[in-house]
C-alpha cells in the first residue's frame, strides 16, 4: 500500500504473529495517514493463549521469531513515537475450555502433532507444562489489551 493510504488501520490479534514485530510496527505507521486511527487488540505473555503459545513454542523449537504476546508488552516502544496511545487491559470471564490433558489433545490439533514429534520424556514435560497452564487459568478471566491511538503528524 501507499505511504499514509489509510484513516484507519485495525488489527484483532493478527498483527502480534508477524515474525518481526518491530517491521510490522513500521509498516502500521506508513500506511497510516497524520491523524489517523490505530486499533490493535493484543494477546499478553501473562493470558491463557500467551502462556500457552509459549509452552508450544518451547517444545515445538519456535524460537526463532517474535513471541506473539511480546507486541502487547512493548506497543509503546513499537508505536509510541508515531501515536498517541493508550493501552488497557481488559478482562472477560471465563468459558468453558479443556481442563484435562486429555481435553487439550482433542481440541487443539496444534498440540496433537506437537506431542506427536516429541520423545516420552518430552512429553511427559509437555504434559505437565500444560496440566499447570490449564490448572492456573481455569475460572480465571481471559485477558486482551486493547490498544487505540491517533497518528501524530511526525
Amino acid at each position: 500500500y501507499a505511504d499514509a493510504e489509510f484513516d484507519v488501520v485495525v488489527s484483532t490479534f493478527g498483527i502480534i504473529f508477524a515474525s518481526d514485530h518491530r517491521r510490522a510496527a513500521r509498516e502500521l505507521v506508513r500506511v497510516c495517514r497524520p491523524d489517523g486511527r490505530l486499533g490493535l487488540a493484543l494477546m499478553p505473555m501473562h493470558s491463557r493463549a500467551g502462556e500457552w503459545t509459549s509452552i508450544l513454542r518451547e517444545f515445538g523449537g519456535d524460537e526463532d521469531s517474535d513471541h506473539p504476546g511480546a507486541f502487547a508488552d512493548h506497543v509503546e516502544d513499537l508505536l509510541g513515537d508515531a501515536f498517541e496511545l493508550e493501552a488497557r487491559l481488559r478482562e472477560v470471564p471465563a468459558e468453558p475450555r479443556a481442563s484435562s490433558w486429555d481435553e487439550a489433545l482433542e481440541q487443539s490439533g496444534q498440540l496433537g502433532t506437537l506431542a506427536a514429534t516429541l520423545d516420552p520424556d518430552q512429553l511427559a514435560e509437555l504434559r505437565t507444562s500444560v496440566e499447570t497452564l490449564l490448572a492456573y487459568w481455569v475460572n480465571r478471566p481471559a485477558r486482551y489489551v486493547l490498544v487505540v491511538g491517533r497518528r501524530t503528524a511526525g
